[in-house]
């Protein structure tokens, strides 16, 4: 998945299939980014985000503007269900 602003990285967050995705531009994530989704976004897989640059200068910046409570992380262990982490 290509990320280029802050609702196509909630997108990938709400998304447990998508497990890598590449930042090809700078974004800051707000509250108010978040509106779409009343709950917090529960996500029971790894996500690994990649810059696309190559020089260290021209590397993406993701802003995650001290947003909390947003996204929970679920821990799954085989033959277990899903494990809330708070």
């Amino acid at each position: 998945m290509v990320i280029i602003n802050a609702a196509g990285f909630i997108s990938a967050l709400a998304n447990d299939s998508v497990v890598s995705a590449v930042v090809l531009t700078s974004f800051s994530v707000t509250d108010s980014d978040f509106d779409a989704y009343p709950r917090a976004i529960e996500r029971s897989t790894n996500l690994t985000i990649y810059g696309n640059a190559t020089a260290q200068t021209e590397w993406p910046v993701v802003g995650l503007g001290f947003v909390r409570g947003k996204v929970r992380m679920l821990l799954c262990l085989p033959g277990l269900q899903a494990i809330r982490i708070a």
